[in-house]
């Protein structure tokens, strides 16, 4: 990666999104709703192409909730598909799956396929809690 390719993320501004956004939540807040202002405020304090969300079903099986664009959108949908993915092995393992090049490892072929044809080279799958509750996985 060049210095150019390299982004700068300001942490306080990040940390101070994020208590923002947990602050408003209440008991009454649609999940939905909150799976969008999630996705949004990461593409927007970190300044990625696109992030998206998917939960858990009661089967453990993870469900794409939303997207910020349509590319990830797509991405979003192979997973929720093939079962398989960085925001799957996050889910499953609550740690942070990081791929800095969709070219350079073969571990859920058709979602790197997939990532790598709608322009993402790099993908982060963030596990995702409420307490001590495996929900679901963010993707960056």
């Amino acid at each position: 990666m060049t210095e150019a390719e390299k982004v700068t993320v300001d942490l306080e501004h990040f940390a101070r999104s994020m208590r923002q956004l947990a602050s408003t939540l209440t008991a009454e807040d649609d999940p939905t709703r909150l799976c969008y202002e999630l996705s949004d405020k990461v593409v927007e304090v970190l300044r990625t192409a696109g992030a998206g969300v998917s939960v858990a079903d009661g089967s453990g099986a993870l469900r794409y909730v939303t997207a910020t664009n349509e590319r990830a959108a797509e991405i979003e949908r192979v997973q929720e598909k093939t079962q398989d993915g960085p925001c799957m092995t996050a889910y499953q393992t609550d740690d942070v799956v990081a791929i800095a090049d969709v070219r350079e490892t073969d571990r859920w072929p058709e979602y790197l396929d997939t990532a790598d044809e709608v322009g993402f080279h790099a993908v982060l799958g963030v596990p995702m809690r409420i307490r001590d509750e495996k929900v679901g996985a963010l993707n960056v």
